[in-house]
Parts: C-alpha cells; structure tokens; sequence
C-alpha cells in the first residue's frame, strides 16, 4: 500500500452531512425569498460572531471551526427568515464547544454575544446582570437553540476539518519545512469557513483549494507534469476552482452586516429604533434645559455676588467719610468702630448721664431742706 493510499484510508470517517448542488442553489431561505446575496452575507455575519466570541470566550480554533460548521449544516436544512443567525450561531459555537471538550459557562456565551452586539449596533455598552429577567429568558433561549439545532440535523455533530489534511498533503508534496506556505494555506482555510463550502465539498478538496491558492499567491510551483497533484488526490478542477472562487469573493465583497429577513421583526425593530431615537431626544432636551437653568442661577448668583459686594463698599465708604468728618486717625477710627470700644463708650456715657442725674437729685433734696429749715 503506497503512503497516499494510508493517508486517504485514515481519515475514511463515516457521518458525514453534504448537500448536492442543487440543493445549495436551492435552500430553505431561497423558498422565503430571500436572495443568494443576502443569505451569502448572514451566513458569513454569523460566522464572524462565533470567531469574534471564541477570541473573547479563549476558545481554540478547532472549536470554531465545528461550530461553523454545524451552523452551516443547520442553514441548508431551515431558513434564515424562520431562525435568527444572532441566536443561532451562539447555539452552534456553544454546541461546537461541547463537542470538541472546551465548554465554557453559559453566562459566559451570554454575555459575550451581547457585548458583541452591542458593539457592532453601536449601542452604548451596558451591564449584564445575571440575576434579571432578561438573563433568565436569554438562557432558556439558547437552551432552546442547542436543542432545535440537534433536532434539525439529527444529532448528526460529527465533524472532518480539512486542516489535517493540509497538514498530510503537505508532507506528501514535500513541503512540510515550507512554513510560509503552510500557514497560508491554514489561514485561507479559516476564512473559507465563513462560506457554504464545509457542505458542499469533501474537505480534501477544500484542503487541496486552499494548498493551491497559497501556492499562487507566494509563486511557489507545484508539480503538474506528467499529471497535476491534485489529480493525485483525487480532486478535480473544478473542486479546486470553486473553492477559490469562494474564498477570494470574501475578500472583494463589502463587510458583512445584519439584515432583518422577517418583515414583522424589522418593523418591530424599526418602531424600536425610532423610539429609542425619540427618547435620546427627549433626553437631550432635559439635559439642555438643565443646562440653561444652571447657566440662569448662575448668573442670578453672581449679580447676588456684585450686589453684596456693592454693599460692603458702600459700607466702607461710609466709615471711611464719617472718619473724614470728625478728623479722627484711621487707627482710632477702626478702634472706636470696633465693638468692645463702642460699649466701653457706651459705658463711659451712660455713667456720665448717672453722675449727673444724682448730683441734680442732691441738689433738689437740699433745696427742699432748706425750705423745711426757714419755715420752721
């Protein structure tokens, strides 16, 4: 037995899920209207999130990689308009987790994805508080999810990845030193994981695709004489040829955003975002007339201020004539404005007023004795 024919008997693998092409032109989303175009870009949207959480969530890639790939198998059996890729593919990453042993928190897949969405909407970052309401519904959802994705695909979770095989393909051309080349064709790989070809082809081809674009772009030649390599592989052309036809159109179409295929749902949401607008007004307008309010004390406070201070220096100006009046040195002046001088003052006179009251008293008193002498 020759060493391709080891290699290719080591990785017969039975369960596996592929659809024809017909089928792939023809999937439960198109039967809803929804256009190749769109369907193209949730599929890839969704794909994003599960990488975007995995990178937070410290999964590793393989646990992507079994997750996108169940999250494709799920879309060609139902349709985008049904199932929401949001809800979906966190159900997917979850379960892609379960099934490679990196199973993380649920709170942890909850939280995340919100963050995520929050981020990519443009909505303010907000708390998730794990013991409210909203938690409580979002884990019996994604509970929902899980079990909705293995009723549709029939517990049938059972994933090949093509990255072994570009491991082995390269160490049969000859190429395991070349690690530029290796790690080209391991990234156009990932990539390729945000389309429908984990479904549509066997993943030698999708190995042998990405082997052949790698070679492409870093000029590296591979043999094709007397008969081309991936012939040895048993690969076509035209296997080769749509995988990279795939995989490059992720580079030349624009970045991928959610659309609502639900024509209820993106009313709803409409209407949600048109309040939340109109609230963000109204908060606005508080905020402005709190502004001009505080801006209208202020000013109400200062004039408060001059007037106080207008006050003072009238005061001041005041004692400062009176003290001109009666040529008094401005040291005396302050002493006698002081108030322990005022009372002495105060004293001194009121004992001056005494004294004269009692010496006219005495004076009365003998005077009246004097008249009691004469007429007796």
């Amino acid at each position: 037995m020759s060493p391709l024919d080891t290699i290719k008997q080591s990785f017969v693998v039975g369960n596996h899920f592929y659809v024809t092409e017909d089928q792939a032109q023809n999937t439960p989303s198109r039967a809803d209207n929804i256009s190749a175009a769109v369907e193209k870009n949730l599929r890839s949207y969704g794909s994003e999130l599960m990488q975007e959480a995995a990178i937070l969530l410290k999964l590793p890639q393989v646990a992507v990689s079994t997750g996108s790939v169940l999250f494709h198998r799920f879309y060609s059996r139902v349709s985008l308009k049904a199932f929401s890729v949001k809800v979906y593919a966190m159900a997917c990453l979850y379960l892609g987790s379960k099934c490679e042993e990196e199973q993380r928190k649920m709170r942890q897949f909850i939280a995340i994805f919100q963050n995520i969405m929050q981020r990519r909407e443009g909505g303010a970052l907000r708390y998730f508080d794990v013991t409210s309401t909203a938690y409580m519904e979002a884990k019996a959802e994604l509970t929902k999810a899980e079990r909705v994705v293995l009723r549709e695909l029939g517990f049938t979770v059972h994933v090949e990845h093509p990255h072994k095989f570009i491991t082995s393909f390269m160490n049969f051309l000859g190429l395991q030193n070349h690690s530029a080349l290796m790690q080209s064709a391991w990234s156009l790989m990932n990539d390729s994981l945000r389309t429908d070809l984990c479904v549509r082809l066997k993943p030698e081809a999708i190995a042998c695709g990405c082997i052949f674009m790698a070679a492409r772009k870093l000029n590296h030649p591979l043999p094709t004489n007397p008969t081309p390599w991936w012939h040895v592989l048993d690969v076509t052309i035209k296997h080769i040829s749509l995988v990279t036809v795939e995989t490059l159109s992720l580079y030349t179409n624009p970045r991928c955003e959610f659309v609502e295929v639900d024509p209820d749902k993106a009313a709803a949401n409409a209407r949600a975002a048109a309040a939340a607008i109109k609230a963000e007004q109204e908060e606005a307008a508080r905020a402005l007339a709190a502004v001009e309010a505080a801006k209208i004390a202020s000013a109400k406070e200062a004039e408060l201020q001059t007037a106080r201070s207008k006050a003072r220096e009238s005061a001041a100006l005041a004692v400062a004539q009176r003290v001109e009046d009666k040529k008094v040195e401005p040291k005396q002046a302050s002493r006698d404005a002081s108030p322990k001088r005022r009372n002495r003052s105060r004293s001194r006179d009121r004992g001056r007023d005494r004294s004269d009251r009692d010496r006219v008293r005495g004076r009365d008193r003998g005077r009246d004795r004097d008249g009691r002498s004469r007429r007796w």
